[in-house]
């Protein structure tokens, strides 16, 4: 890959451009595009990421027109950027975690349930009305917790260009504790006695 000539850049099937290196540089920086959009380079659809290994200025195939102070700025801003950046493994462990966080936000709050349950066999007197209202704060943790192990794990897609994925990950968990918590507080309801 090279630093000269110019790139179209393509996300979800919608292609702009055609734009060059430093251009799509700036707009990463800018958070316009992130490192999971395609750029076409030498006729072929490659990601961002790779892109950008490719176009590295320390890289062989980098052209000798990125010398002296744009080299040193760029290496200087690659410097910074490297102090924050994870690998790819991490990345992709992070994006799995998230969705696994999210998927939890349903099968939490019957867990944080048994610990009512249990309170109730060690103190059988509990009133009905009290054990929802335990249920209830119960399903209330067990679905907000991996909300915000969600927003957690999105900071590190953020650092990585990845907000559009951060936001989806984060209306999903939402979207689940909201529907997860209203399923089980209706299933509690019933298992209470109803009423």
């Amino acid at each position: 890959m090279r630093f000269e000539g110019t790139h179209r850049i393509r996300w979800k099937g919608a292609v702009s451009g055609p734009f060059p290196a430093s251009v799509i540089i700036d707009m990463l920086r800018a958070g316009e595009v992130s490192l999971a959009h395609s750029v076409e380079a030498e006729g072929r659809w490659i990601t961002v990421r790779e892109f950008l290994r490719g176009t590295h200025p320390k890289s062989e195939s980098a052209p000798s027109a990125m010398a002296g102070t744009e080299t040193r700025e760029a290496d200087r801003q690659d410097d910074v950027a490297a102090g924050r950046r994870t690998s790819d493994d991490s990345i992709e462990r992070a994006v799995r975690e998230g969705y696994l966080w999210c998927g939890s936000t349903f099968l939490l709050p019957p867990a944080f349930g048994l610990l009512v349950w249990l309170w109730v066999l060690a103190v059988p007197e509990t009133q009905p009305l009290s054990r929802f209202v335990l249920l209830t704060f119960c399903s209330l943790v067990g679905s907000l917790l991996p909300v915000a192990m969600v927003r957690r794990v999105g900071s590190v897609l953020d650092h990585e260009g990845l907000g559009e994925l951060r936001q989806a990950q984060g209306r999903l968990s939402v979207m689940l504790a909201v529907l997860g918590l209203a399923f089980w507080l209706v299933m509690f309801w019933f298992l209470k006695g109803g009423s």
